[in-house]
């Protein structure tokens, strides 16, 4: 027998990258005890993470351990927006209704979405047109919205929500939707 075949490098990349969205589950907890507290960190976190990013591409600095994180985790050589937008999308949506509603927008990104681009990346297949999902990471979405909604909704709502909010993944492009999903979670949520 062999050894078993490691992940290619593009999917251990991925793993990394969506490991670094479970902390969002703190976003709701810290809500939960203080909005001022929630925005302070939030705000914060823009700003270091921005300021990481200054530093070690115009100033050559590197901060221990954060600057390689991010380096590892980046797409590509310039600022990655995904952690901006992913920030700025939690603070809006702490705006949208009660603040219980920010423990399904956590969710949302860091089950759901993470396990939809896992999944595309790992099985592949055929593309949603010209976007860059996959049908099987949206089905993957899909379903994993379905069952964190189903305990809490009727089954009615359940489907309705993980149907749009499928939608909203699959047509955000360039990492947007670390921003349209916490939104528009805490919207249709609002709404229902």
């Amino acid at each position: 027998m062999g050894q078993p075949s490691s992940l290619p490098r593009s999917i251990k990349h991925e793993v990394a990258r969506k490991l670094l969205h479970l902390p969002v589950f703190l976003f709701p907890w810290i809500a939960t005890h203080s909005l001022v507290l929630f925005w302070a960190v939030g705000i914060g976190l823009i700003l270091i993470y921005i300021g990481i990013y200054y530093l070690e591409i115009k100033l050559k600095v590197q901060v221990p351990l954060l600057t390689r994180l991010i380096h590892y985790c980046r797409r590509g050589p310039t600022l990655d927006w995904g952690p901006i937008y992913l920030m700025v999308g939690f603070l809006v949506a702490s705006n949208l209704g009660p603040v219980k509603n920010l423990w399904f927008c956590a969710y949302i990104i860091a089950v759901c979405d993470s396990m939809a681009s896992l999944v595309g990346k790992s099985l592949g297949g055929p593309r949603l047109g010209k976007l860059s999902k996959t049908y099987v990471g949206s089905a993957a979405f899909l379903m994993l919205a379905l069952v964190g909604f189903i305990y809490f909704f009727s089954p009615g709502h359940a489907v309705g929500l993980a149907i749009v909010l499928t939608l909203v993944e699959m047509f955000s492009v360039h990492d947007l939707d670390n921003f349209t999903l916490p939104v528009s979670t805490a919207l249709l949520l609002i709404l229902k």
